[in-house]
């Protein structure tokens, strides 16, 4: 009796070491958990039962782990004979129209507790959020990973029967603890066959609920007939010799290409692999299905857990950099070059274009270049908040910190701004691009700055030789002669120089200066030409700059070209009116043909007078008539004879002045003739010179 009583003692001891082992167990990986997104039960339904009235071991656990905050897991399954599993909510099905990235980690157990795995699964099939494999009888067996087919009969032969037993319409891609390789017998029907050809943890996929995803194997024993099945685990699709339950997390990142339908897997960024998946199979008439993890444990115990670090659909946003050189005022590419001491400003763009949750504890850590300083960072958002960031915290190339704000439609934009400039570098000097992450609790992306170089700055010096100032007179070329000095003969050598011209607000054409071989000093020479200037003053200003962007200060000269004081239209012929004579003195009226106008292209607030004189009028045998040519004016009358009498002067508004002197005359105003009371009835003509002089107005 009393070894019976030892005997019991010995048995609750160990049954009480295993249970807490396995607590242990579960405990420690959610405190080494990564970090990840929460909020999951606004994203996943976990059903309580399946529609095989199977109850859901899943559950929504937290992270212990310090250095993940606010970080849930979804445990799959914790012991022996479970079925565990989670399917995405209607909103956050999978368009398969649609690129989707999902970024998350597993842990699949440990060498002391090994579960027999769990498996990502697409699928359409009628029951939904409560699909999972079908076991009549409720014995649940490991080998199906909740999703492939039960084969729990040794005296089914169909793989058409067998695959009604699996997810439907369905896609899966397993991470598979057990190697389920039996042939013999006695296994047939107990479902430890699928994995026949394999001896190792493996990643596979396929399609559950085809039939043709298994083979029927059928064995004898003397008279008596069994079946099995195993999997069709095609090579390109398998990847085996992993070490699944190692007690550490897996990274594993899936990325769906809408447009050629692949899924591209990631494990552990060690094994990737694509595979092609045949949409059609999936039967959806709208495009979208369930997406989600499912798990079983037969006779296996084991903790599978799954932490998201982002999912297609949570939030929809993107990231982009700009490097402007602010001295320039111009936008940096790759491959650009750039001078010492230039300021530079890099800014960060986050935009939140939509989705199911606010992209939310969002981290930036900023990888920064090489050979530029930074003195100012701030975070400026779209609902007008502000955020400053203390450039103290720059760490090896890397500024890292929390934005103050989640990003919404409300509030859809933060742009990080940085603001110093590139370092007095010795030697020309490449910044290298940079990749910097912003990840928040459900979403992460990266934005990248160019890689561009940092000059070293040289002197180089313009000169002008033959002057700052040129008059030069209308018509004529011009020239401007001068001299370019550089650090060494190499900057100058090898065409690397060049000067720049703009005339009056318009670039002229490039020149290479003429440099002797060996020599820092080089001449150049800026041919004008005359239809190149206009009257007046031209201002050209004039730069050299080498291939590195070192640049000489800018040189002005002044050329004034001067024009000419001329008459513009003088008519011929003018005519007075016919007058009747009355025995008394008349004034006589201008007649047809009187122009007489005036160009002045000598600049402007230049002078001149215009005077007038005749020798008198007569008729053909020469009589004199008899009166006056005369100039008259609101002030005065002004008798014109045969000396010059200043009649008009003007001084010029423009540099080409075109004065109509005739236009300013009214019809008792400017010249006219004057009879007197013993005129003599006839024909006349005279001759009026005019005489134009340069003088003040």
């Amino acid at each position: 009796m009393g070894r019976y009583i030892k005997f019991l003692v010995r048995c609750g001891l160990s049954f009480l070491f295993v249970i807490w082992l396995t607590g242990k167990i579960g405990y420690a990986s959610l405190s080494t958990a990564p970090a990840g997104m929460n909020q999951l039960d606004k994203v996943f339904t976990l059903p309580s039962t399946f529609a095989n009235g199977i109850t859901n071991s899943a559950s929504i656990k937290k992270a212990t782990n310090a250095a993940a905050p606010n970080t849930e897991a979804i445990e799959i399954t914790n012991g022996a004979n479970q079925l565990g599993g989670f399917w995405s909510n209607e909103t956050n099905k999978l368009d398969l129209a649609k690129d989707a990235t999902f970024k998350m980690w597993l842990y699949l157990g440990s060498k002391s507790t090994v579960g027999d795995g769990i498996a990502f699964v697409m699928h359409n099939d009628p029951n939904g959020v409560k699909a999972a494999s079908t076991f009549t009888n409720k014995n649940i067996i490991g080998e199906t990973l909740g999703v492939w087919a039960v084969d729990d009969d040794n005296q089914r032969a169909s793989s058409t029967t067998l695959a009604k037993t699996a997810i439907q319409n369905s896609w899966a891609l397993e991470f598979d603890n057990n190697s389920n390789n039996s042939t013999t017998y006695n296994a047939a029907g107990s479902g430890n066959s699928f994995d026949v050809g394999l001896d190792s943890q493996h990643l596979t996929s396929g399609y559950p609920g085809l039939a043709s995803q298994y083979t029927a194997v059928k064995v004898n024993l003397l008279l008596l007939s069994r079946y099995y099945f195993k999997q069709k685990h095609e090579s390109a699709q398998t990847i085996t010799g992993l070490n699944l339950t190692d007690g550490n997390w897996h990274q594993l990142t899936l990325e769906w290409k809408a447009s050629n339908k692949t899924m591209t897997f990631d494990y552990d960024k060690t094994w990737k692999q694509t595979e092609y998946v045949d949409t059609a199979k999936l039967n959806s008439t709208d495009g979208k299905v369930y997406w989600g993890f499912t798990g079983a444990n037969g006779n296996n115990a084991g903790n599978n857990y799954v932490v998201f670090e982002s999912l297609p659909n949570m939030v929809d946003a993107n990231a982009n950099a700009k490097v402007t050189d602010t001295t320039k005022g111009t936008e940096i590419a790759s491959g650009d070059k750039i001078k010492a001491k230039d300021h530079l400003k890099y800014e960060y763009t986050l935009k939140y274009n939509g989705g199911q949750q606010d992209w939310s504890n969002i981290k930036a850590v900023l990888k920064l270049p090489n050979h530029v300083t930074f003195n100012t960072a701030n975070v400026t958002y779209s609902d007008g908040m502000t955020q400053t960031v203390d450039i103290k915290d720059i760490n090896d190339g890397q500024l890292s910190f929390s934005l103050n704000e989640s990003l919404s439609l409300s509030n859809a934009e933060a742009t990080i701004t940085l603001e110093g400039s590139a370092d007095d570098v010795e030697t020309n000097s490449d910044t290298t691009e940079t990749a910097s992450t912003f990840k928040g609790d459900n979403y992460e992306t990266t934005a990248t700055t160019p890689n561009y170089t940092i000059t070293m700055a040289k002197s180089l010096e313009l000169s002008v030789t033959n002057g700052l100032s040129q008059t030069i007179s209308k018509g004529d070329n011009a020239s401007i002669s001068g001299e370019i000095k550089g650090t060494d003969a190499e900057q100058l050598n090898n065409d690397n120089v060049t000067v720049y011209g703009i005339l009056n607000d318009t670039d002229l054409d490039a020149i290479k200066p003429i440099v002797d071989e060996g020599s820092s000093t080089g001449t150049f020479l800026v041919n004008l030409s005359a239809d190149q200037l206009k009257l007046g003053e031209n201002i050209i200003t004039l730069y050299a700059k080498d291939g590195e962007d070192n640049a000489s200060e800018k040189v002005t000269v002044k050329i004034t070209v001067t024009g000419e004081l001329s008459f513009g239209s003088v008519a011929t012929t003018s005519y007075f009116q016919t007058v009747h004579l009355t025995g008394k003195t008349q004034t006589v009226g201008r007649g047809d043909g009187w122009v007489l106008s005036i160009l002045d292209e000598r600049g402007t607030g230049s002078g001149w007078q215009l005077a007038a004189k005749t020798e008198g009028f007569t008729d053909k045998q020469g009589v004199r008539v008899r009166g006056n040519l005369i100039y008259k004016n609101q002030d005065s009358r002004v008798v014109i004879n045969n000396s010059d009498t200043v009649i008009d002067s003007h001084k010029s508004n423009s540099n080409s002045d075109s004065y109509n002197v005739v236009s300013n005359w009214g019809d008792d105003s400017g010249l006219l003739f004057e009879t007197n009371a013993g005129a003599i009835p006839g024909t006349y003509k005279g001759i009026i010179v005019w005489t134009l002089s340069d003088a003040p107005e």
